[in-house]
């Protein structure tokens, strides 16, 4: 159930000022790891928010604690300027919070007007009239046409993350969650959701994109937010993003999430391709910044263990040169014959 806390006298909820919501001090445990250490971001009404960070960052467990699956060991919860407990995804969706996670929920045999109805009715007679007329009402927000009375499971994967996305705001939820949206999709699949994404931002939405595709975060997000071992290491403000090109940009984000060990990723095909360039209306007018600071910043995060270091760089060479000296003095005596047509190494 969702618990609001009353708000501290004088705050006010109107206005673009109030972040749509926003999480202070979120830390979450779990049995030998810290997913989450004393996170702080805010996503602001009309924005896309962008959360970029490696396999294993958090990303997914914050948002996760945002939309009720999980709860936070501490810290706290803001939607629309006050303060709330969200301890289940019924009381997230209650408040406005719509997440569709990286796999789709949908049942196949079903129709989509079967889908969108499922659970939302709230007495014994379905509503199929208002259900049809709410489906158009989405569909053309997010600038997509759909056919209710399609089998889900003949659809393509694109086509069905558009009804997640229909789901996730059937009940008129205006904070969206994007859980690595782009990972099944075509290419036509992630152009045609860049589209649906611009006409949600437009109708005034707060969007959360998670992905680890440093490409994506720069084409898509007015503001990114980068999570490394379970904190925030660095955020990029719209300003930032508008001032600065998209090969200096690629190279900061490295640099925020790597440091000295940059240019090990360098020649990796994602570090490789070029920034979609942000629409010049998508970039226009001022913004509110989505993290806590106002400009790009640089924290100093933990080394993740399995990290390297040089000392350990180079126990592990020397090691390594000590193992291939033992082999070699073993001599060919100790290996198989070779079979026809193979290799033997060294």
């Amino acid at each position: 159930m969702a618990e609001p806390v009353p708000a501290a006298p004088g705050t006010s909820t109107a206005g673009t000022s109030v972040p749509a919501v926003e999480l202070s001090g979120i830390t979450k445990a779990f049995p030998g790891v810290i997913a989450n250490d004393d996170i702080s971001l805010r996503a602001m009404a009309g924005e896309v928010l962008c959360l970029l960070g490696e396999n294993g960052a958090g990303k997914s467990t914050l948002m996760s604690i945002l939309s009720g699956l999980y709860q936070p060991d501490s810290g706290t919860i803001r939607v629309g300027g006050r303060e709330v407990r969200i301890d289940s995804p019924r009381a997230g969706r209650d408040l406005g919070i719509g997440m569709v996670y990286q796999h789709l929920s949908l049942i196949p045999t079903l129709t989509v007007l079967e889908n969108l109805m499922l659970g939302s009715n709230p007495g014994l007679v379905l509503d199929e009239a208002g259900a049809l007329l709410r489906v158009g009402e989405l569909s053309a927000t997010l600038g997509v046409q759909v056919d209710p009375g399609a089998r889900v499971g003949a659809l393509a994967l694109g086509q069905q993350q558009h009804i997640e996305i229909i789901k996730a705001l059937w009940k008129g939820s205006r904070v969206l969650i994007l859980d690595e949206p782009t990972s099944m999709l075509t290419p036509q699949g992630i152009a045609e959701l860049q589209k649906v994404l611009l006409g949600l931002r437009a109708a005034g939405l707060a969007i959360i994109f998670i992905t680890h595709k440093l490409h994506e975060a720069i084409a898509i997000g007015d503001c990114v937010t980068i999570l490394k071992g379970g904190r925030v290491v660095g955020s990029l403000g719209p300003h930032d993003l508008r001032a600065t090109t998209g090969a200096a940009l690629q190279a900061h984000i490295v640099d925020i999430m790597f440091g000295a060990d940059g240019s090990q990723v360098a020649g990796v095909a994602e570090m490789r391709q070029a920034a979609a360039v942000i629409p010049a209306a998508r970039r226009s007018g001022t913004s509110t910044p989505c993290a806590p600071n106002a400009a790009a910043v640089r924290t100093t995060a933990p080394r993740l263990r399995g990290s390297v270091t040089p000392s350990s760089a180079t126990s592990r060479g020397a090691g390594a040169a000590s193992a291939r000296s033992r082999r070699s003095s073993r001599g060919s005596a100790g290996r198989r014959p070779a079979r026809s047509g193979s290799m033997v190494c060294p």
